[in-house]
């Protein structure tokens, strides 16, 4: 709880992979991303955080909070997902990447990015052509860009 609490610097994988068994921290942020009593700020972290703890369990919380109404959630979910499950997230990533939440979608396309596997260079493709938002577009071809 006290990573997840800093103001100034958010956890770390290896700082929350050291609390202990991998499960028993992943079961713990879930149940933190649940709790209605933290602060908005710690739930958010808690989700996020949970990308370096890939299950299903986990990935059933993210797209739970991708397809909710919290469009902060939503954007560190696409975050979580992009980070644990890389490829298998596709779909899900592509499907942010046409919300109607221009901030998502540009951190789908991030998220794409990263992946940079050949499923997600084709989302960022399929999206290009059709992307209203000048600045996802910006995005969209900063992540389809060769990396150096």
């Amino acid at each position: 709880m006290d990573q997840l609490a800093g103001v100034e610097s958010a956890p770390t994988s290896d700082s929350l992979k050291a609390i202990g068994d991998a499960d028993a921290v992943r079961d713990e942020l879930i149940a933190l991303t649940r709790d209605e009593a933290l602060p908005h700020s710690h739930r958010l972290r808690a989700l996020h955080a949970l990308g370096w703890f890939p299950s299903d369990a986990a990935r059933a919380v993210l797209v739970d909070a991708l397809r909710g109404s919290d469009r902060h959630a939503a954007r560190k979910a696409v975050y979580a997902l992009g980070i644990g499950w890389r490829d298998a997230a596709v779909p899900d990533l592509g499907r942010a990447l046409a919300a109607n939440d221009t901030q998502l979608r540009i951190a789908a396309a991030k998220a794409l990015g990263k992946v940079a596997t050949p499923a997600a260079r084709s989302a960022l493709e399929a999206r290009l052509p059709t992307e209203p938002s000048d600045t996802v577009k910006d995005e969209i071809q900063k992540s389809l860009a060769p990396s150096q």
